[in-house]
């Protein structure tokens, strides 16, 4: 399981939420459960995806949605800080404090992730490709690297992060932020990247060797600044939650175990970006080990808040049907799962990628008539704070390729019932080139009891073939499905 090799779009979006000492003291350990969802990329001109063409559409349907609770709109550090000898001043705020402003005024809670360095990719000039000043870049050492491969500003220069001329501008720009928005009651909370967008992805391993400081390694080098950084936070006494996020580092859970400590020793909470569907199979040796980390810290007398974000926009077919736009929202699977799964698991705080809730909510998007009702039906149950109590294995099936108008034979799903009072199902049904068997609708389950369904494909016609299995029953997470794919020959 590793992190360190997701695209860059990816690791910008890993939100951590993380509350002051003070702050965390003033929570009584017995408090009811509270779940956030907040959308992170949401539609800005300076930012991919999911592109402006939404951007009326995600004021109208997902930022008034009750099911929203926050929108977390990224903070370039270029953005605002123009330089020491800018005419006008060093630092602006008056172009982010325009992009938030909307989502003040319909009332949300403003979370605030603040890039550091870009990772979004080469070809573009966007803020999103330079998020850190050019006077800083000139006064490191920079390196390019396959990991990092260009912002179309900088020739694909990544700087160096622990050397001086960075740390100590960007030290004074953490000092602006919390200053400017100390007080600010529709300000969430912030998360300052390390290395790479608002997170701590280890980039250019290789290139940066020879600017490591004596006798450390890579390793040490980036923890080293990451708990100076948080340090420097803590003593800045912010009034407002702070970030500390965690990553593993070439399969190596000693790394996001030490990035976890330090967020604990500063008094921050704990957040990870990299939910995705194999955290359920392998569990409880999820990805960055955050799994084994919150299990960890949820025994402290007062509980930290934990934040999970998918790795990518997900995957609502489970079988990238019709296709997936990248190889990440294949890893990340349906959205309702895994939202079970990890609530199931102490997180608390959410972070959903805006295309994900344009999906579940505008009824312009595409895919809205096919997975709006399931997608709504998870925001809603997420917000309980209990996970789901149909659990089905596999998530998902793939068969094997036939000739158009030949069966396969029946594949095998286990439904198990995990709930406290018997239940039945109302409907089992298939869509696609599918069709099904079950026993399911002719039990009552008691609790730990199973069912079973058998699933086979025919297929009508060449090509991939995608269709969903659906489970109707009177658990909050309902419908429940399965993702289903074949290929016709």
């Amino acid at each position: 399981m590793i992190d360190l090799h997701l695209p860059g779009k990816a690791a910008i979006f890993l939100a951590t939420l993380a509350l002051p000492l003070a702050t965390l003291a003033q929570t009584p350990a017995n408090q009811p459960v509270k779940i956030t969802v907040n959308a992170v990329f949401p539609p800005l001109s300076y930012l991919p995806y999911p592109g402006t063409q939404y951007a009326n559409d995600f004021l109208k349907y997902v930022a008034t949605s009750p099911l929203v609770d926050g929108v977390n709109p990224v903070l370039l550090w270029s953005m605002v800080d123009k330089g020491p000898t800018n005419p006008g001043g060093q630092y602006d705020w008056s172009e982010y404090d325009a992009v938030i402003k909307p989502y003040i005024d319909l009332g949300k809670t403003v979370n605030l992730l603040v890039w550091t360095i870009s990772t979004v990719g080469a070809n573009s000039d966007n803020y999103a490709n330079h998020a850190t000043p050019i006077y800083v870049m000139k006064l490191v050492d920079t390196v390019t690297c396959a990991q990092f491969p260009g912002d179309g500003m900088h020739a694909g220069n990544y700087p160096i992060v622990w050397e001086a001329g960075f740390k100590e501008n960007y030290e004074k720009f953490i000092t602006q932020v919390l200053r400017h928005y100390e007080g600010n009651p529709h300000i969430g909370y912030i998360r300052f990247g390390i290395s790479g967008g608002a997170a701590i992805y280890p980039n250019c391993e290789g290139a940066q060797e020879k600017y490591l400081p004596a006798g450390e390694t890579f390793e040490q080098a980036l923890l080293n600044f990451d708990s100076d950084i948080l340090s420097y936070v803590k003593s800045q006494n912010p009034t407002l939650p702070i970030i500390a996020p965690f990553a593993a580092f070439q399969d190596h859970f000693a790394y996001s175990k030490a990035e976890a400590a330090n967020g604990i020793a500063n008094g921050f909470g704990l957040g990870y970006q990299g939910l995705r569907s194999a955290d359920i199979a392998s569990y409880p040796d999820c990805t960055g080990d955050w799994c084994n980390l919150f299990n960890q810290y949820s025994t402290l007398p007062i509980k930290p808040p934990f934040e999970l974000q998918t790795v990518g926009q997900s995957d609502p077919s489970a079988t990238c049907t019709p296709s997936c736009w990248d190889g990440v929202q294949q890893q990340t699977g349906p959205l309702p799962q895994v939202l079970s799964f990890a609530v199931g698991h102490h997180a608390r705080i959410f972070e959903v990628y805006g295309n994900d809730l344009l999906l579940a909510l505008d009824p312009n998007y595409p895919g809205y008539a096919d997975y709006h009702a399931q997608y709504q039906h998870a925001l809603s149950a997420v917000h309980l704070g209990k996970p789901s109590s149909i659990n089905i294995s596999p998530t998902s099936l793939t068969f094997s390729k036939l000739k158009v108008g030949s069966s396969s034979a029946p594949v095998m799903l286990t439904v198990t019932y995990t709930g406290v009072n018997k239940m039945a199902f109302s409907g089992v049904s298939v869509v696609g080139d599918f069709s099904e068997t079950n026993d399911c609708l002719t039990q009552v389950l008691a609790p730990s009891q199973q069912c079973t369904v058998w699933v086979t494909f025919k297929p009508t016609a060449t090509g991939k073939r995608g269709g969903l299995l659906r489970f109707a029953d009177g658990d909050a997470w309902s419908p429940q499905t399965v993702g289903l794919i074949g290929t016709g020959d």
